[in-house]
């Protein structure tokens, strides 16, 4: 048998999947409503730090940068709404 070799993820796949990621719990946490607005600031912030350390430590770090840039402007935005729209 042959072994297949696994390929990296393009670095738009990791923007992707981030960005999908992001969406998931902004949807999940907005769905639950209340004190969801501090959960979803933790997970956002660990979800930002986790791209920055993976950055450090990955060839594609340009990307993983990407991530985390879009987190932020994304997560904040959504972040100032949903608290406009519970609080």
């Amino acid at each position: 048998m042959e072994e297949q070799e696994e390929k990296p993820l393009s670095g738009m796949a990791i923007v992707g999947y981030n960005l999908l990621g992001l969406i998931a719990y902004t949807i999940i946490l907005s769905a639950i409503g209340g004190l969801a607005i501090i959960f979803y600031g933790l997970i956002f912030l660990c979800h930002f730090i986790t791209c920055i350390l993976f950055a450090l430590g990955n060839k594609q770090y340009l990307f993983w940068l990407l991530s985390a840039l879009i987190i932020v402007i994304v997560g904040f935005s959504t972040c100032s709404k949903v608290g406009n729209i519970l609080g």
